[in-house]
């Protein structure tokens, strides 16, 4: 008797999930870019009851999400968000690399590999775009399902946090132009902009907010366990001879206002107006289909990079993010309706606490270039082998050998790689851990951050040598604000939110991965998984 009932009760609940996921028209995704899980937990108390407060309250929250490879950076930790997968797969190893195929030229993530020869209208870039992302998204899959009749955008103020969540088959990615003050878009998306959002480029909001002092948001009371706000610890980003509030951009050359004004919480603000006018105008969540919209809020990283995460400005940035996104949460209720879109909130990775900061509370922490190692190196390879020429080049943890020359001089490359990694674990005691190419293409790339550096290794794009470092050092002298990039829990520990009717009330501490995230979409929404997607499903569907 017991098992018929449990029979019954499952088909019950199996048609519920279903007809909750037809009710479903839309997904929000939000990233909130070098936002530490810590912050949830830290700023709580003083967070309002609409933003954070309702996702924690209502909505299923993983406190032990982690990022499972290096270098955890913005481009890669947005592909790997979107696409569920890792840089082994998805191929964006980071925010830009050295591209052996290209004559070891530099490049960046959303570059366009070859550039048309046409003549594009104002507000489209020819050098921007998805060409080297080699993965779907789940945006993509959601175009697929369909046979593209759902509507998939992205916005954000950076380019690749608008261009990488988008992937290949998006309407459009629209990000901020810092020298022109507007938001651009692709040639790969569209050969114009739409004329709803050339008005909202000319309406006058941008200088509106350029124009505001950046003052607390609370009072100063709320802020009062951090450090004092005029600290050596920070930048002094606005040219005001100080680092305390208030801030402005009155002392900031006029070219580059445009730019510093994303370095204030009214960068996160403009995606906010610009959201609920995209939402508006290209009425998401209004029709047949499911769609998407992607949102990637830059500022808190620009803001944490300037004053690092103990300052004034990085709480103050998050109480009024918490905020605006109660602002677009109830905007959602009523132009969709809430119990018709889901969301899941997230961040590309964290950040370190000031390494001066740490210097002064007797940390072992230290910047790996300070150090010569390089220099060191070379001439232990002029020792060993006769010439420093072996290395080609080097890049973010990355060193390339010239296998022109190894060839000229009959060496086998296992063996060079061999004696670098030897000679680099045994003298360089800033750096954690090394492997070779040839011992990272024996491996596969798997979901658990057991091999971070292997996770972060891709056989065409990588070097021939990887390194990580030790906690609390930097590959470059940072002396203000924070950094990230490292394979440590201050750079990898990240919130996960899921929030909508499909997703139960509950908080989780078990240990998952930010692949897991558009496998749990994927599920929930009952369509394939991004092409490459290597996470789970983390949630039974209510």
């Amino acid at each position: 008797m017991k098992l018929k009932y449990l029979i019954i009760y499952s088909l019950i609940t199996a048609l519920t999930v279903s007809a909750q996921a037809k009710k479903t028209k839309l997904l929000v995704g939000i990233v909130v870019d070098q936002m530490r899980y810590d912050y949830l937990e830290k700023y709580y108390n003083d967070f309002g009851k609409s933003g954070f407060k309702r996702l924690l309250k209502n909505g299923t929250n993983f406190t032990n999400c982690e990022i499972n490879y290096i270098p955890s950076v913005t481009a890669a930790g947005h592909a790997s968000i979107y696409t569920g997968t890792t840089p082994f797969y998805h191929g964006i190893i980071s925010n830009n690399w050295i591209e052996r195929s290209e004559n070891f030229d530099l490049v960046n993530n959303c570059s366009t590999i070859k550039v048309p020869k046409i003549k594009t209208a104002e507000g489209i870039s020819k050098t921007n775009s998805p060409d080297r992302l080699l993965s779907s998204t789940i945006g993509d899959q959601i175009r697929l399902n369909n046979f593209g009749k759902s509507k998939v955008y992205s916005i954000s103020i950076k380019n690749r946090s608008a261009i990488m969540p988008a992937g290949k088959g998006a309407n459009a990615a629209f990000w901020f132009d810092d020298e022109t003050g507007k938001f651009i878009s692709s040639f790969y998306y569209l050969e114009k902009l739409p004329e709803w959002l050339i008005s909202f480029n000319n309406s006058g909001l941008i200088e509106k907010y350029c124009n505001i002092e950046w003052n607390l948001f609370k009072p100063q009371s709320i802020y009062s366990k951090l450090p004092e706000d005029n600290s050596r610890y920070e930048a002094d980003v606005f040219n005001e001879g100080r680092t305390s509030f208030p801030h402005s951009l009155e002392n900031v050359e006029t070219k580059y206002k445009y730019s510093k004004f994303t370095h204030t919480p009214w960068g996160n603000q403009i995606l906010i107006d610009l959201a609920k006018k995209l939402l508006v105008e290209e009425n998401l969540g209004k029709g047949k289909y499911l769609d998407h919209l992607a949102i990637s809020f830059s500022s808190p990283d620009k803001i944490g990079h300037d004053y690092g995460p103990q300052s004034y400005e990085v709480k103050d940035t998050y109480l009024r993010l918490d905020e605006q996104i109660a602002d677009l949460l109830s905007f959602l209720d009523k132009q969709v309706g809430n119990d018709k879109y889901i969301l899941f909130l997230t961040a590309d990775h964290g950040g370190m606490e000031n390494i001066t900061h740490l210097k002064d509370m007797n940390f072992d922490t230290g910047v790996l270039e300070n150090t010569n190692f390089f220099k060191k190196l070379t001439q232990y390879l002029k020792n060993t082998f006769g010439t420093e020429k072996i290395i080609k080049t080097r890049f973010t943890r990355n060193i390339y050998l010239d296998y022109h020359v190894l060839d000229s001089l009959n060496l086998k490359r296992e063996s060079v790689e061999a004696k670098i990694k030897h000679y680099l674990l045994n003298n360089v005691p800033e750096i954690a851990d090394v492997y070779t190419r040839t011992e990272l293409n024996k491996m596969t790339a798997g979901r658990e951050n057991s091999n971070l550096i292997l996770n972060g290794y891709n056989k065409r794009r990588s070097g021939d040598i990887l390194y990580s470092l030790k906690p609390h050092y930097l590959n470059w002298e940072k002396k203000y604000g924070t950094q990230h990039g490292s394979g440590h829990s201050y750079d990898t520990h990240i919130p996960l939110l899921f929030y909508g009717n499909i997703f139960p009330a509950k908080t989780y501490n078990k240990k998952v991965y930010v692949v897991d995230i558009a496998a749990t979409i994927a599920d929930v929404l009952g369509i394939l998984k991004p092409s490459n997607c290597i996470g789970i499903p983390l949630v039974k569907r209510k």
